[in-house]
């Protein structure tokens, strides 16, 4: 039948290190063998950290897991033998603790002595590895978190909604594609968010880089070339310089859309570094100051205030997220 001893609840636990190996020794009596032995470890938690050897004779946990590994057949009878496994072959990962051991056999006899655990040394391989995996973690760590959307197949139905609201939908369907207004749709791209995203920044797409430097242009002068920033259709107002306008969007473009670059070459112009100053015959000439007779005078949004109040007082941190 079966017979155990162990040891359990203990005062000091054992902690487990990532190269920890656990051994006891053994004797099994050559005239008396016994069919099954067993060891088993408790984490404090439970005691479904088992290996054996020799036939299933204690059934204890399920095969082919942590709770129950089988290493083969008994070790050799008549002799004392050092039985040495990994604590991670048994679930027990780094930071455990062994509270308790357990020595089991199923019939014979068998003399069990010293048991513990040692850290095996690393290879100067593992060491290299280890020092490699550092390396990739800590690059890992700093690559920042990128939202990821993916396209359904197939894209769900669309339709038109009766008067706008979301829970009337009309019987007409609408596919992905383009207004009338700004052309076809280039065969060349998919039909879905990349596609719009190569298109919105094609080179042959005279809105997209118009838009953007028209917004940077206003961050500056405190009005757009075209007044209208947020309506850059028919509905809006003309620019006023639609061939300032036209420069800018292409050398935006010859630049790789650089924010840096064009933010520079605004502020670098004989129009923002002309004084600002209004006189009489200057006010007349351009009293909105649309053509740009003076340097730009407006009121700052609420958050460039804030900036430039931390700036300061020497109390700005400009670090990206402040």
């Amino acid at each position: 039948g079966r017979g155990q001893h162990l040891v359990q609840n203990a005062k000091s636990p054992l902690r487990v290190d990532d190269n920890t190996r656990l051994f006891t020794y053994v004797f099994l009596d050559p005239k008396n063998p016994p069919k099954q032995i067993m060891l088993q470890w408790n984490d404090g938690k439970s005691w479904d950290h088992r290996v054996y050897w020799g036939e299933e004779k204690i059934g204890w946990g399920k095969e082919g897991t942590v709770s129950r590994r089988n290493l083969g057949p008994l070790p050799k009878a008549g002799e004392w033998v050092r039985l040495e496994v990994s604590a991670q072959s048994v679930g027990l990962g780094a930071g455990s603790q062994i509270t308790g051991w357990a020595f089991t056999q199923f019939d014979g006899t068998v003399y069990w002595d010293k048991a513990g655990l040692v850290a095996r040394k690393k290879t100067e391989a593992e060491k290299q590895l280890d020092v490699v995996r550092g390396r990739l973690a800590k690059l890992e760590a700093e690559v920042p978190t990128t939202m990821v959307m993916g396209e359904k197949s197939p894209p769900r139905k669309t339709f038109v909604l009766n008067r706008g609201q979301y829970d009337q939908p009309s019987e007409v369907e609408v596919g992905a594609g383009l207004p009338v207004a700004l052309g076809q749709w280039p065969d060349n791209l998919s039909r879905d968010r990349l596609g719009l995203a190569k298109w919105m920044t094609s080179g042959a797409n005279p809105l997209t880089s118009r838009v953007t430097v028209n917004r940077l242009w206003q961050m500056h002068f405190g009005t757009g070339i075209v007044k209208s920033v947020e309506d850059f259709g028919a509905q809006g107002e003309w620019p006023t310089h639609p061939e300032l306008l036209d420069w800018l969007a292409t050398e935006f473009v010859r630049t790789g859309w650089n924010l840096k670059a064009m933010h520079k070459q605004i502020v670098m112009s004989a129009t923002y570094r002309q004084s600002s100053r209004v006189t009489p015959a200057l006010l007349e000439a351009d009293p909105a100051n649309r053509l740009y007779a003076r340097g730009p005078r407006f009121r700052l949004p609420a958050e460039m205030i804030r900036d430039h109040a931390l700036s300061a007082s020497g109390l700005l941190v400009s670090r990206i997220g402040g």
